[in-house]
């Protein structure tokens, strides 16, 4: 049979007859023109491709979910048959031995549509009874060179299936399912070789001077992207036996982005208030150190299929590193290469936020929920009883005395605080005139608070989505004595506080303990703040005429903040380790050393580098450590 005429048959057939056609002796004297791209290819009218995404099925044991299951699988080989005839007809002028080479796939294609179908009536599940997605067909139809199907077919979609075999075939072991697996490890067997014959022509084709991974990227469009070249799980010695480098493999290993979905696009903005206090304010060189160095950290919050905007790409050995600790990466790139986004997430919404990501909207946060006196006007509507710590909000240097002496004379030591500003920076602990008069050029006012020897800092974590708030949880810090962020608890709250500690905060200190104390906090949040997104409590445990003393709400961030990364860290960290997120200055060339990990894969011990330590000036890191062992 002439090649051309078995493929039109493959493709245009309206029967699975057709498309399990045996040719017997295959020629290629006549291949003919360039055959047009149909709307779909011929099929039983319950086999005709939708536009519907069609779930997965999960519950594999079930023997009905296992055989839909396998009808998804049998989509795509019916699928790979029809792309690959077309393949055949769109180009004819393809080497004689490429073309051959199609042919053998269509023929081990034939063969694993075969057994799922006969699989799949063992398990009581006919052709038809699922809906089927025309996405694979949708992505590669229309590809314009041999090369390009090479690229969509062989080294991504079939690529992945190297993952998918394994996976679900050890999915299907654990429910017993030792039949429909062995099918799977055959199916296997068949597409190492598939996308090995696809590297090889790969590597003829492709341009010289570029690397099989560069040369790979730049061929594929959207929605195809690298991250549909691989499974959950990233099966190194299959992609050794089909001969990809050791490069390539490393840069997909660690390769992020949106499989689909608009992405969320993250923004660190670090000096957000300080932006807002001034619009036209510029960073000092720390904090512009700070910002580019640190650029990549909000991916700890990212989903995968989001985009975190940075300075620079970043360097593989260090995804590397994120990777073998068990993250799965968001894209980090420097832009979004005029793609449309979805919703913009900076840390903090300021003048360079909305440069960068457009317009805040109505709903998020206003310069004036920044501000550290509305903390104090809150806190008076929480606690009368607590009035004293809110302090006094102050524009002139004869307020700021006049509160201080009054603090003074009830009994406090007054400190003033700068009402925008970051991790407890600018605070000043001596009241004098010259120091104040030169932070009220730079701060639309001050608040003047009693200062309490510190026991312990608190933050509650909260989302604020229409009129609702919604707890996300509790983390302990460490300050300065002068009030400055330290390092945040990432592990679980009691490895941050003692024991006196902690029965003080679930006792005396508010009435209820910190779930009637979230509680009562979100309620007041919800009702006062006309925002949407994530809020920041900050909280502190002082003595004051030596007893402990609550106070429950020193200020806000309406931001994201470091105790917000540590409750996105937390459940990736085994629950009995003590765990620190801290801020590193010049790391150097620090060793990417993986930490350890329990049983069950949870960080328990060592360093895990959250933004890159080469060439950064400050560098972001979770310190682990596991419990010290009980004295005998």
């Amino acid at each position: 049979m002439e090649l051309s005429a078995w493929a039109e048959r493959l493709l245009l057939g309206e029967t699975l007859a057709d498309k399990l056609l045996d040719p017997g002796a295959l020629t290629d004297d006549a291949p003919g023109p360039v055959r047009p791209v149909p709307a779909g290819p011929g099929r039983p009218d319950a086999l005709r491709l939708g536009d519907e995404r069609v779930p997965f099925p999960t519950a594999l044991a079930d023997p009905a979910q296992r055989g839909l299951m396998l009808h998804f699988f049998a989509n795509h080989e019916l699928l790979a048959i029809e792309l690959f005839a077309l393949g055949l007809l769109r180009f004819p002028d393809a080497p004689p031995a490429f073309r051959r080479g199609l042919a053998r796939t269509i023929r081990e294609e034939q063969r694993h549509l075969t057994r799922y179908l006969d699989r799949m009536d063992q398990l009581g599940v006919q052709p038809g009874e699922a809906p089927v997605n025309r996405f694979f067909w949708d992505c590669v139809a229309d590809v314009p060179t041999p090369l390009d199907l090479c690229v969509r077919m062989g080294l991504t979609l079939e690529q992945a299936n190297l993952d998918f075999c394994v996976q679900y075939g050890r999915a299907l072991r654990q429910v017993g399912d030792e039949e429909s697996a062995q099918l799977l490890d055959e199916v296997l067997e068949d597409e190492i070789g598939h996308v090995k014959q696809g590297l090889y022509w790969f590597r003829r084709w492709k341009e010289e001077d570029r690397s099989d991974w560069e040369a790979f990227q730049a061929r594929l469009q959207l929605p195809l992207s690298p991250s549909r070249a691989k499974g959950g799980e990233l099966h190194r010695d299959l992609r050794d036996r089909v001969g990809f480098d050791r490069d390539f493999v490393d840069r997909l290993a660690v390769y992020g982005r949106s499989k689909g979905r608009r992405p969320d696009v993250w923004l660190w903005t670090p000096d957000c208030e300080a932006g807002l206090a001034d619009p036209h304010h510029r960073s000092s060189p720390a904090v512009a150190a700070l910002t580019r160095d640190l650029a990549a950290l909000p991916w700890v919050l990212a989903a995968r299929d989001d985009l975190v905007l940075v300075d620079r790409p970043p360097r593989t050995e260090w995804l590397a590193h994120l990777a073998a600790a068990g993250f799965e990466l968001p894209e980090l790139a420097v832009d979004l290469g005029g793609r449309p986004a979805g919703a913009a997430r900076p840390w903090g919404w300021c003048p360079v936020a909305e440069a960068r990501l457009g317009p805040k909207g109505t709903r998020a946060p206003a310069a004036t929920h920044f501000r550290k006196d509305l903390a104090a006007e809150l806190l008076r509507r929480l606690s009368p009883d607590h009035a004293v710590l809110a302090g006094t909000c102050c524009s002139t240097w004869n307020q700021v005395r006049d509160a201080a002496d009054a603090l003074t004379a009830a009994g406090y030591a007054p400190a003033v605080k700068p009402v925008l500003s970051t991790a407890g920076q600018g605070i000043l602990r001596r009241v004098e005139e010259a120091a104040v008069q030169r932070l009220l050029v730079t701060q639309p006012a001050v608040l003047v608070v009693p200062w309490l020897d510190r026991v312990a800092d608190l933050s509650l974590h909260l989302d604020l989505d229409g009129g609702r708030a919604r707890v996300r949880g509790w983390t302990a810090f460490q300050a300065t004595a002068g009030g400055s962020w330290r390092r945040t608890q990432a592990g679980a709250l009691q490895h941050g506080l003692d024991g006196p500690l902690l029965r003080f905060l679930h006792g005396d200190a508010w009435p209820g303990g910190l779930r009637s104390l979230a509680a009562d906090l979100a309620a007041l949040l919800a009702d006062a703040l006309p925002f949407d997104g994530p809020i920041g409590v900050d909280l502190l445990v002082g003595r004051h005429d030596d007893r402990l003393v609550l106070h429950p709400l020193v200020e806000l961030n309406p931001r994201y903040t470091m105790g917000r990364l540590a409750l996105a860290l937390r459940p990736r960290i085994a629950p009995a380790s003590s765990a620190w997120l801290s801020l590193v200055r010049d790391p150097g060339d620090a060793p990417l050393e993986v930490p350890a990990r329990d049983e069950l894969g949870r960080l328990a011990a060592g360093r895990l580098w959250l933004t890159d330590p080469r060439g950064a000036k400050v560098a972001a890191v979770l310190d682990l450590a596991p419990p010290s062992p009980e004295p005998r």
